[in-house]
C-alpha cells in the first residue's frame, strides 16, 4: 500500500524485519541476540521519529498501517503519516493521502486524498501523480478532468519511479484509446500498453492483447494477443483472472492448436527472459 521508497529509509535493520517470518529452527540463544539487537534498532527508530525525523515518523507509520512486523494500527499509522507529512516529506503525504482515500485510520475523505497526492505529486512523486491521475479521471474529490488526468500521467512517465511509471502507461494508453481528455490515438495506446507490457504490468499486458485480438493501432494478431493474455494472468490479482480466463477461452476457439501451441511458447520464453516473477504458463 504504501510507496515502496519507503523502504529506502533503513533506519531499522533486516533483522528486525526477518523476526517476523524467523523460523523455529532459532536456538534460544540465538532468539536471545536477535531479540537484544531488535530493542535497540526499534528504540533508535522511535527516538529519532519522535525526535522529528520525517523519514523515520514515515518508515513507523508503514510498518503499522501494513502490520508486517507491528500490530497492523491504521490510527497510529496515520498519526506518524501526519507528522512526515507536515513536514512536507513526499512519502508522507502520499502515504496520508492513500489513507483518506481508502478510510483507513480516518473518514474516507477523496477530496482531502486529492489535496495530499497534489502535494506529493508536486514535488515529483511518480506514485501520487498516478493517483491523482486517477482521481481527475475518475471524477472523484475533484472535477472530472480527462485532460488534467492525462497531465499527471504524463508527468509520473517523464519522472517516477518504476511502479508510477507503468501504472501511467496503461492510463495514458487507455485515454488515447478511448479519446478522452485526448484525440484519440489507436497507434499511441498501443505504444503506451507495449511498455506498460515490457515491463510486467499485467494491465498493459491484457490491454495490448485486447489491441492484437481486434487489430487496433496494430496489425489483427491472435497470437500474440493470447501469448500476452497469458502473461497477464500470471501476475493480475485474483479478481481479474476470471476475465482473462474467459478471454482466453473465447479467443482459443477461433484458433489452430499450432496457433495456441505457439502463443504459448512465445509466452514461456517472454516469462524466462524476464525472471522469476512470472510462473512458466501451462
Amino acid at each position: 500500500m504504501i510507496a515502496r521508497s519507503l523502504l529506502a529509509c533503513a533506519l531499522i535493520s533486516a533483522t528486525v524485519i526477518a523476526s517476523a517470518v524467523a523460523g523455529p529452527a532459532a536456538t534460544g540463544a540465538d532468539r536471545g541476540v536477535r531479540a537484544s539487537q531488535e530493542r535497540r534498532e526499534w528504540q533508535a527508530l522511535r527516538q529519532a521519529a519522535e525526535a522529528g525525523d520525517p523519514s523515520a515518523q514515515c518508515l513507523l507509520g508503514e510498518l503499522y498501517a501494513t502490520g508486517s512486523v507491528l500490530p497492523q494500527d491504521y490510527g497510529r499509522a496515520v498519526a506518524w503519516f501526519r507528522r512526515a507529512a507536515a513536514q512536507g516529506l513526499p512519502e508522507g503525504e502520499f502515504a496520508l493521502g492513500l489513507m483518506y482515500r481508502h478510510g483507513r485510520g480516518v473518514r474516507q475523505d477523496e477530496a482531502e486524498a486529492a489535496r495530499w497526492y497534489r502535494r506529493a505529486a508536486e514535488q515529483g512523486h511518480g506514485e501520487a501523480q498516478v493517483n491523482l491521475g486517477l482521481l481527475y479521471e475518475a471524477g472523484l474529490g475533484v472535477r472530472q478532468d480527462y485532460l488534467e488526468a492525462a497531465r499527471w500521467y504524463q508527468k509520473a512517465l517523464e519522472c517516477g519511479s518504476a511502479p508510477g511509471r507503468d501504472a501511467a502507461a496503461v492510463h495514458l494508453g487507455v485515454l488515447y484509446a478511448e479519446g478522452l481528455g485526448v484525440e484519440r490515438d489507436d497507434d499511441a495506446a498501443v505504444e503506451w500498453f507495449k511498455q506498460a507490457a515490457a515491463a510486467g504490468e499485467p494491465s498493459g499486458q491484457f490491454n495490448l492483447a485486447l489491441m492484437y485480438r481486434n487489430g487496433r493501432g496494430t496489425a489483427k494478431n491472435d497470437v500474440q494477443a493470447y501469448k500476452w493474455l497469458l502473461l497477464s494472468g500470471a501476475l493480475a490479482p485474483e479478481e481479474s483472472r476470471w476475465t482473462i480466463a474467459a478471454a482466453l477461452l473465447e479467443l482459443g476457439e477461433a484458433m489452430s492448436a499450432g496457433a495456441i501451441a505457439e502463443a504459448r511458447h512465445q509466452a514461456r520464453e517472454w516469462a524466462a527472459a524476464f525472471g522469476s516473477r512470472y510462473r512458466q504458463p501451462d
